[in-house]
């Protein structure tokens, strides 16, 4: 599965643009975008993504250098992958 080829795919195909006209106007290779969208073990971006999360940054900044560092949302990873023991009836 190569999610974000396919979207690339679907979004170039909406607009009825071909891969030629895509790589013109976003300055690079015909060759990049078919790799793009014909990949199947997955693109940079889907690590870009896995390690925003974990360092709990935004996906823009990380790539970009703009907009917030962190993102709006509190994070609760680690939160909700555990069991408050204080508030556990006691077994005495």
């Amino acid at each position: 599965m190569n999610l974000f080829g396919d979207r690339v795919r679907e979004a170039r195909k909406a607009k009825k643009m071909t891969q030629y006209e895509l790589s013109e106007l976003a300055t690079i290779s015909q060759v990049t975008v078919s790799v793009i969208e014909n990949s199947h073990n997955g693109t940079y971006v889907d690590t870009a993504i896995k390690i925003a999360k974990v360092l709990d940054v935004s996906l823009d900044w990380l790539l970009l250098g703009k907009g917030k560092k962190c993102p709006d949302r509190k994070s609760t990873r680690l939160n909700s992958s555990h069991t408050d023991i204080s508030r556990m009836p006691s077994s005495a």
